[in-house]
């Protein structure tokens, strides 16, 4: 589903309302072209278009997982299929649920010890779900925390925190990085300096802090590089120029 944030809001666009009048539906790229609404996709929207290999390696690792298990007791094809996706959502809204929770700072077993971590790096004010619209790209920052440096206007450095709860320690997906860096952008295009930028992989299953993966700017700048190209790779599958409407007529 792709995702858009509103210029003049600056937030996420959830749904629109129907021709009809009778409740909403999920925005789409029709309602971004219309000249009133001045809307952004996010960065998962522009980056999808690109293959993500670990993501189809978890998806055969899930597909294995639910064929294991069925066969331990034979089911109807239909039935395993409809196992299948059940084990699948299961692994995906675990997740999912346990990054809502860690990007308000809400407090449960498997998100203590980080919150305890970001409590002790010394932030003299934090911000959580940060939604933002930019010139090209929308998207939601799950932390920000604001650092003192020197006497005055401390409010201007900040670093950048995102979640990731996983089953397992592992090396970074390069399009986290692609994410990191068009929020890193977007934030000193408003006017902050961005002293850090880390991805956090949390257990799933009791909270541990497995690693902390902090990006240098060489490693933000190459991969805001490309992002960029990737946003004109989006724009020309979807014919469509971000704030300008249609590419061309087809």
């Amino acid at each position: 589903m792709s995702r858009f944030y509103d210029v003049k809001t600056q937030a996420r666009v959830d749904s629109v309302p129907k021709k009809d009048g009778k409740g909403t539906r999920d925005p789409t790229i029709s309602d971004a072209r219309k000249p009133e609404n001045l809307w952004r996709p996010s960065v998962t929207t522009i980056s999808d278009v690109v293959s993500k290999p670990f993501l189809l390696t978890w998806l055969q690792q899930q597909a294995f997982e639910s064929a294991w298990g069925s066969a331990q007791t034979p089911m109807p094809k239909d039935e395993a299929w409809q196992y299948y996706l059940q084990q699948s959502a299961i692994a995906r809204d675990r997740g999912s649920s346990l990054h809502d929770k860690m990007s308000r700072m809400e407090e449960c077993p498997e998100t203590l010890q980080t919150i305890a971590w970001i409590s002790n790096q010394g932030y003299v004010n934090m911000e959580h779900e940060v939604q933002f619209a930019a010139d090209k790209y929308g998207g939601t920052i799950d932390f920000i925390g604001y650092v003192k440096e020197g006497a005055d206007d401390y409010m201007a450095v900040v670093d950048i925190l995102d979640f990731k709860f996983v089953l397992k320690d592992r090396q970074p997906h390069e399009s986290e990085l692609w994410q990191l860096s068009a929020y890193r952008e977007a934030l000193i295009d408003i006017g902050y300096a961005v002293r850090s930028v880390a991805n956090i992989y949390i257990s799933q299953e009791n909270g541990h802090i497995f690693s902390t993966r902090h990006w240098t700017n060489d490693e933000l700048a190459s991969g805001y590089e490309t992002f960029k190209s990737i946003i004109n790779l989006w724009e020309n599958i979807n014919n469509y120029r971000i704030g300008h409407g249609q590419i061309y007529k087809k």
